[in-house]
């Protein structure tokens, strides 16, 4: 009762939407509650080893009885019951902490197996009364390895373990297969409760514009909720197929002179940094960080922003320009 209650509290826990305090959902809950019925069944299992323990030191010549045997009987059927339909629930909800109450009413039930054969036998043979503790311990023994099973499981994905290679791997073909994609670069996923959060990182044509590479991305979390229906929230970062190179080397120190000659003749432009490109079989996209007076006015910066655009598409084999405003950097 104590186990079932933990994991009824971890799933209503688990249940809340999203806050401040929990951005990202109360999926941990019912995790946590996994772990808490991991820790109680560690608990019970060293408490009947103990037991069964000072049986065996410490004998009683009293034989059990056939009530035991009949109520061993009847815990193997009604937790066996339980299992088949706790598990069922688990597979169909996706819930950790109820899978793990489900392994708990088979350990019981198993339990119960070896408590009825020790019964048994001491009844049949009464010399070997002994049977009774051993049955115990073995008993100890099956429920520790269950609750152990349960606490690494749950303290997994407590530290943010990522999730199974099947799974990732699954989610890596859905993702390739989404029209647009041209390269899957990063995947991590991690287990929140019973749904799982994905990140990712795609490489698109880098003359897509903003428009497409969102609807890219749209298409993405589609699919993975399409086919991977315990799948929650997707987080995709979009990136150009080829890398940005830096403008400091000999072979791109012509284009550096060309911006710095064109940079230099616009009026309120006070420098730039972190200019990089990004060849295209169409030309080059220039990426640049352009620096301005501080109290500049918001239109007027606009208008140099504009002007630094339209001087560096009129430069020769640029195609594309991308301008970040940045105030004036100290120079101390």
């Amino acid at each position: 009762l104590v186990s079932d209650a933990v994991v009824l509290l971890g799933i209503r826990l688990s249940d809340r939407p999203a806050d401040e305090g929990h951005p990202f959902g109360h999926g941990r809950f019912e995790t946590l509650a996994a772990f808490i019925l991991g820790l109680i069944l560690i608990g019970v299992a060293v408490l009947l080893g103990w037991e069964g323990l000072e049986k065996i030191r410490h004998p009683e010549p009293a034989v059990p009885s056939w009530i035991a045997a009949v109520a061993a009987l009847v815990s193997i059927v009604v937790k066996e019951i339980l299992f088949r339909w706790t598990r069922a629930v688990a597979r169909r909800t996706g819930s950790k902490a109820v899978e793990a109450n489900a392994w708990h009413h088979r350990s019981d039930a198993l339990s119960s197996v070896v408590a009825l054969v020790a019964i048994v036998g001491a009844i049949l043979v009464p010399r070997w009364n002994f049977l009774d503790p051993v049955g115990s311990i073995i008993v100890a023994l099956m429920i520790g390895v269950v609750g152990f099973k349960v606490i690494l499981d749950a303290a997994r994905e407590l530290t943010d373990a990522g999730v199974e290679r099947e799974l990732r791997e699954r989610m890596t073909e859905l993702t390739a297969g989404v029209r647009g994609v041209r390269d899957v670069r990063r995947i991590c996923a991690r287990h929140m409760g019973n749904l799982t959060t994905v990140d990712l990182v795609v490489a698109v044509d880098p003359e897509m514009d903003v428009f497409q590479a969102h609807r890219v991305t749209e298409h993405i979390e589609a699919n993975l909720h399409k086919h991977l229906p315990r799948v929650g929230r997707v987080f995709v970062h979009v990136e150009p197929l080829t890398e940005p190179e830096r403008l400091d080397g000999e072979r791109n120190a012509e284009i550096r002179r060309a911006v710095e000659e064109a940079c230099a003749s616009i009026p309120g432009l006070t420098g730039f940094h972190d200019l990089r490109l990004h060849r295209r079989a169409s030309g080059v996209a220039l990426d640049i960080h352009v620096e301005l007076d501080g109290g500049l006015p918001l239109a007027e910066a606009h208008r140099v922003a504009d002007e630094v655009r339209r001087c560096l598409e009129g430069l020769p084999g640029v195609d594309a320009v991308l301008v970040h405003l940045d105030p004036e950097r100290d120079e101390d």
